[in-house]
């Protein structure tokens, strides 16, 4: 049995002939971190290993040695780099260079990193990026708690990229190897891209672009864009796009800074940079204002879909899916991290992620009749939010990511576990948008719109001015997400 200090191996423990377990450096609720030996070559390094319960989960396994493969593609020396992969018995582990350091999350917690400071970072950053897109992998869960500060050979600290095991591959096929699936979200939420969070299938590696903006942001401001007191509010403010420009946070952020950010953090792909390599560089325009001592005048309000011509020398592989008439609803894994560190200096611990939802809340159905229909002219994005975080809160609790493990917690099923007759969440997206809804002959303007659960049927009538109109029965059981694209009615004759 594994206590605080010395985790499910005892020092000493020898893996494959050649590594001893020296000591634990940190365990969360999928692996465990250890410092070890390398008998052959008197060489320390790290080792992680899947804890027991996941043994036999094919899932994580299968996350672990995609984690190997990802993390070892590229040989970046901005990547911690990964030596070797072997089995204790029936459990897998991964050898990797041991740093030294903190996380980046942890040296945020004492303040805000100088501007002169971040810029050398990102620069390292987005070059690991680029390494790593150019390879058809997309990371999908930078944040700060997965990105390493240690000391290099001349003694300069710099960045190193870690934990790989959600990654994905673009050159594979999506439904064999992307085991989170659509409907389903896996990242943290103050982390993750608008598409994450929505549950696309086709997350590129433009979802990294915008985590590196919000890390670039958290260095400045010392939080996250999108921080909230909740997860609901996170997520809110993340698919509206809505943070406070990092110079009313930070005043010595220039209105440059601004504008990269802007950009940077678009709610949609396409108005982000498109590359690395392309903020890559508007960052180092900005430095080389700072060497050469130029002021910054303003810029005016900065502008995401201002284009930025600049150069790319790659070209990354995107994957075609197709779009579900019916995705089962949105489930969220959390990946905040809850590491127990042993040994500070060696490992970075993490905030764990809190879900506060109010204990009187409650979601009624009341849908008066209307004489005359209206039209709903956008989806609710706030709304979204909620489906996403109630999908999680009828399961009951969350389970933690391990920053330093980079194993999954398991994927939760969406509306199990409500009594019956509390209300299921049911989002209809629809095409057009703004169709208008109704259940069992009732217009319901709620989205998403919330229905007693029952075993029992209800009849949803979808219609739209100039579209054939649409009907489907739905069993309101569990929380789930429909997607509806009706039919442009034929002109008549």
């Amino acid at each position: 049995m594994a206590d605080s200090t010395t985790g499910t191996f005892e020092p000493g423990r020898i893996f494959e002939g050649k590594y001893r377990v020296d000591r634990l450096l940190g365990r969360g609720g999928m692996g465990e971190v250890y410092a070890a030996t390398h008998l052959l070559l008197d060489k320390p390094v790290a080792i992680k290993v899947l804890v027991a319960e996941y043994a036999s989960d094919k899932t994580m396994v299968g996350r672990m040695i995609r984690e190997a493969r990802a993390a070892g593609a590229t040989g970046h020396p901005n990547i911690a780099l990964v030596t070797d992969m072997g089995w204790t018995g029936d459990r897998p582990f991964i050898v990797m260079e041991l740093l030294e350091g903190e996380t980046l999350h942890d040296r945020v917690q004492r303040g805000r990193v100088p501007l002169d400071q971040a810029l050398p970072w990102m620069d390292q950053l987005l070059d690991a990026l680029e390494a790593v897109h150019a390879k058809g992998l997309v990371h999908r869960d930078l944040k700060p708690a997965n990105l390493m500060l240690s000391p290099g050979r001349d003694g300069r600290i710099g960045v190193k990229v870690l934990d790989f095991g959600i990654s994905k591959d673009l050159n594979e096929d999506v439904a064999a190897t992307d085991h989170t699936g659509t409907g389903q979200i896996i990242g943290t939420p103050r982390a993750m891209a608008p598409e994450q969070a929505k549950a696309l299938s086709d997350v590129d590696a433009r979802a990294d672009i915008h985590a590196a903006g919000s890390v670039l942001y958290t260095m400045l401001c010392g939080e996250s864009p999108f921080a909230g007191p909740t997860v609901m509010a996170v997520l809110a403010r993340l698919l509206e796009g809505r943070y406070e420009p990092a110079s009313s946070i930070n005043p010595a952020t220039p209105p440059d800074i601004d504008t990269i950010l802007a950009k940077a953090l678009a709610v949609e792909p396409a108005h982000r940079y498109q590359s690395a390599r392309e903020m890559r560089l508007a960052l180092a325009e900005v430095r080389k204002k700072l060497a050469e001592g130029v002021a910054f005048t303003s810029a005016g309000p900065p502008s995401v879909q201002a284009d930025v011509d600049l150069p790319r020398e790659r070209t990354l592989p995107t994957p075609a899916a197709p779009v579900p008439t019916h995705v089962p609803g949105p489930t969220l894994t959390s990946v905040a991290e809850s590491t127990h560190n042993v040994q500070t200096g060696t490992t970075g611990g993490a905030q764990p992620l809190e879900l506060d939802v109010p204990d009187d809340w409650q979601a009624g159905h009341s849908a008066p009749p209307r004489a005359q229909p209206r039209r709903r002219s956008s989806i609710n994005w706030g709304w979204w939010a909620m489906v996403l975080v109630l999908a999680g809160v009828g399961v009951g609790a969350w389970l933690n990511w391990d920053a330093l493990t980079g194993a999954s917690a398991e994927l939760i099923e969406a509306g199990s576990g409500s009594a019956s007759g509390e209300p299921v969440l049911i989002l209809v997206d629809t095409t057009p948008k703004d169709a208008i809804v109704f259940v069992d002959g009732v217009q319901d303007d709620a989205r998403p719109l919330q229905i007693p659960r029952s075993e029992t049927p209800v009849k949803l009538r979808i219609v739209a001015e100039g579209y054939e109109p649409r009907v489907m029965q739905v069993v309101p059981s569990s929380t789930r997400r429909l997607t509806v694209a009706l039919d442009r009615a034929k002109q008549k004759r």
